[in-house]
Order: structure tokens, then C-alpha cells, then sequence
């Protein structure tokens, strides 16, 4: 606790002497920022420690950059070199690591860094943890590549905050806003600035714009990185299950769509829900304060106070070509249910759609079987195959966990719901109605949505 406080009280001291001749920036970060409450009024900084008379001593790792930075105007520009040595500062004063090999693991790229624990020799975990870091940030298409003395821009501020919140195993739940300026967003920082935003590292301005392209200030960086510091000390937050009996009875609307193309390819044509239908559905959603959840998130429902579920049946091209754009403009996540043997049809999406999709954070891909067959047909090897083969498949596709399958056509029965529990945590049938917490979570009812579904039908059907 001695090197919290240390950390927290000469940053903000050092603020407050610096907003006396500093101009307010006008972009923020997250008011949240400065949350930490210190009850000693009296404490100063000394070279002797003495907890109890509030005299600590800034640990050094944190105390060369922070007043090297304080010795600058507030709305300066922030270079990547000071970012990064900042980084360093609440990266060392949190875990009790060293940063060799360059900057910071949070930098990736040039920096080339390891972490390892000065103290105890636990490498393994910590390098683990740069390694990560050094990939989320050389893996925006080189965008951040520019020499360490330029100035940051907002968007790549971004990207190395969510870097460092990454190595510090901070998790982030919430939803946020569209910005005005959404379209001025790189599609690489997109779900960057997703994650700072909704994580309260960083936020926009009165009027709602983020300005990805403006430079990050000093103030503006010392305040993100409070927000890192400060949330790292946080309890996390009690996570209520789908199954805990706190949420029983509570409904989530699980939306049923299959293609998005304005012209019908087959004579199915309620399949294919118009390009417009689709955007105005998302568009009421986020408007209306919907939380557009996947599988993933049902281990910790309780954070969710108006969840829905967008759900894509057989994995279309369209879902890729048409959805996936959309799902980005409006911050929204969706999960496609793929036929895993039809990704070699052009009709489908490929394996190298499904990756982009699923790196992307705003698709969940998940199993509607192998070959699309009638489960309730087969025989007790098939009806395995189908089941365990299509979660491999997908799994080695998206590297991630698959724990949820749609039935094909909707069609089960007790034996097939006993096979989808040997390797999923969830089934979704075609039953019309909203899930409801506590229930049986393999015969998971949806909402069908099909051409033609105005919003004032969608907002009758999910409320």
C-alpha cells in the first residue's frame, strides 16, 4: 500500500502545481481518472520513510520521469520515449518488475522488452506477459513504428494503453458511446479506443468527439495512466454467473438472423434481411442502451443490465462483406454460428474472415456442426463426430474456446442435447422466446428475425 500512496501523492501533487500555470486541455481523459481519495491531507514527500506520519519516500523507478515530465507545460505534446518511460514508471510500481531489453514491453515493436521479477526470478510469466504486449502494439499494421522522439496521436495512444492494461490482466466489461468523429478512427485503433473508453482510461470531449488524430498531451497522459494504476488496486468486482441464483429468471433476448443482402439468392428470401433493416436494428440497440453480448460474456451476466444477443446462422459471406462493417460503426458484438465444412464454399466465409473477425473483438464464432445435418437422424458416433469435430475445427481456425453450438434447423432432443453437453456449455435452438437466466442452457430459445423486421417490430420483440 506504501507504494500506492508514494505513486498517488506525487502525481497529484504535482499536478495541482502544475494546472496553476497550465491551461486545461481541451480533451480529457476519464474524470475517473483522479479518483483515488487520500484521507492524509498532511502528507508530503521526504527522503526518510515513515508511513505513519504520512512521509514516503517515490520509489525511483517512478520519480525521474513523472517530475521530468512535470517540468513541461501540461498541454505539450507527450512523445512516445516519455509515454513509454511513464509506462515503465506504473508498470515497475505496481508489480515490483524491471523492464530490460529497451523502453517497454507496452511499446512492442523497436522496444523489443521482457519483463522479468527483480526479486523473486518468476520470468516465465512476466516475459510471457511482454511478449503480448510487444504483439498488440507491432501488430497495427506499423502504425506505430515512427521514431520514439515524434509525438503520439490520441489513437495510438490508445493502442499502448490497451497494451499495458493487457500486461496488468485488467479486464473490461462495459460498453461505449459512438463518437461523433467515429469514422476518423484508423480500423486498426478502432477497438483500442473501444477498450480505453469503455475501461474509463480515456474519453472524448464535452461534445462527444475523440479526435484520434490530435496529439496526446502530458496532462491527458498522466491521467490515462493514474486510470491504469488506480484500477489495478481495485477489487475486482463480484462476477455473477448465468447460472448463479442472483440472476435467476432474468431474460436476455438472443436475436436469430441468417444472411444480409438487399437481393434474396435462394427462395428462402426471409433469410436475407435487408443491409438498411440490419443498420437500423443496430442502430436502435445502441441508442436505446442495449448491451450487445456473446457467450462469453454469460459468466459474468450480472454486469449486463439490458443484455441482447445477436446471433448469425450458417456463416454467410454477407456476414463478413456486410455485418462486420456494420457491428464496427455501431460498437456492437455478434456471434456467427458456422457451418465449419463450408468455409471452403465462396457463398461462406473463409478461414482468413473468420480470424479477422474474431481478432477483431466484435465477433464470436461459434459451431453449427460440421455438415449442417439433422442431428436428431444420426447415430450416436455421427452425431459425436458432428459436435466434437466442428469445435476443434473452429477452435484451431479462431484460436479460441468454441462452448456453444446451434442445432441445424433447430432440431434436438434429449440425445442431442446430451452430446452437445460432453463438449459445449450452451445449445441454441429455433424455439421463439427470450432465455431466461437459471434455465436450461441447451435448448436456448432466440427471436427470429427475418426480411422485412421493422424496428418498432424488433423493440415490440425484445421487450
Amino acid at each position: 500500500m506504501g507504494k500506492r500512496r508514494a505513486f498517488c501523492i506525487v502525481v497529484i501533487l504535482a499536478l495541482t502545481v502544475a494546472l496553476a500555470f497550465s491551461a486545461t486541455a481541451a480533451v480529457y481523459a476519464a474524470e475517473g481518472s483522479l479518483k483515488y481519495n487520500n484521507n492524509d491531507t498532511n502528507v508530503s514527500i521526504s527522503n526518510n520513510k515513515d508511513v505513519n506520519r504520512g512521509r514516503i519516500t517515490l520509489p525511483n523507478s517512478a520519480r525521474a520521469p513523472f517530475f521530468g515530465l512535470f517540468a513541461s507545460n501540461l498541454r505539450q505534446p507527450v512523445t512516445k520515449a516519455q509515454f513509454c518511460e511513464l509506462s515503465v514508471a506504473v508498470l515497475n510500481d505496481i508489480t515490483g518488475y524491471t523492464v530490460s531489453n529497451g523502453i517497454c514491453a507496452v511499446c512492442g515493436g523497436e522496444c523489443a522488452a521482457t519483463l522479468r521479477d527483480s526479486a523473486a526470478g518468476q520470468g516465465g510469466a512476466t516475459e510471457q506477459g511482454g511478449a503480448a504486449g510487444q504483439k498488440g502494439a507491432a501488430g497495427q499494421g506499423g502504425a506505430l513504428a515512427h521514431a520514439k522522439g515524434e509525438a503520439l496521436t490520441r489513437e495510438e495512444a490508445a493502442v499502448l494503453l490497451t497494451n499495458l492494461m493487457n500486461i496488468m490482466g485488467m479486464s473490461v466489461s462495459g460498453e461505449r458511446q459512438i463518437y461523433a468523429d467515429e469514422s476518423s478512427i484508423s480500423d486498426w485503433a478502432v477497438r483500442h479506443v473501444s477498450h480505453v473508453q469503455a475501461g474509463g482510461i480515456m474519453a472524448g470531449s464535452a461534445e462527444n468527439y475523440f479526435y484520434p488524430q490530435g496529439l496526446m498531451t502530458v496532462e491527458q497522459t498522466i491521467k490515462s495512466l493514474l486510470a491504469v494504476y488506480f484500477r489495478t488496486f481495485e477489487p475486482e468486482p463480484e462476477r455473477i454467473p448465468v447460472d448463479s441464483p442472483q440472476v435467476k429468471g432474468k431474460s436476455v433476448p438472443i436475436l436469430m438472423y441468417h444472411a444480409v443482402d438487399d437481393t434474396p439468392r435462394t427462395s428462402n428470401t426471409g433469410l436475407f434481411v435487408k443491409t438498411g433493416e440490419l443498420e437500423s436494428h443496430l442502430k436502435y440497440l445502441s441508442e436505446n442502451g442495449y448491451q450487445s453480448i456473446t457467450f462469453e460474456d454469460f459468466d459474468n451476466i450480472g454486469a449486463f443490465s439490458k443484455p441482447v444477443m445477436l446471433t448469425f446462422d450458417d456463416g454467410y459471406f454477407d456476414n463478413y462483406e456486410t455485418l462486420y462493417p456494420l457491428l464496427k460503426k455501431y460498437n456492437m458484438k455478434a456471434t456467427i454460428f458456422m457451418i465449419a465444412n463450408a468455409v471452403w464454399d465462396k457463398k461462406f466465409c473463409s478461414r482468413e474472415n473468420l480470424r479477422e473477425m474474431s481478432d477483431s473483438g466484435y465477433v464470436s464464432v461459434q459451431s453449427h456442426t460440421m455438415n449442417h445435418y439433422d442431428l436428431t437422424t444420426l447415430g450416436a458416433g455421427t452425431l459425436a463426430y458432428e459436435m466434437e469435430e466442428s469445435k476443434a475445427y473452429i477452435e484451431e481456425i479462431t484460436g479460441k474456446p468454441v462452448i456453444a453450438v446451434c442445432y441445424p434447423i433447430g432440431a434436438n432432443n434429449a440425445a442431442v442435447r446430451d452430446a452437445a453437453a460432453v463438449h459445449y456449455s450452451y445449445g441454441l435452438t429455433i424455439s421463439s422466446g427470450k432465455f431466461s437466466c437459471g434455465s436450461n442452457p441447451y435448448a436456448m430459445p432466440r427471436i427470429y428475425i427475418g426480411r422485412g423486421t421493422g424496428v418498432s417490430t424488433l423493440a415490440g420483440k425484445i421487450r
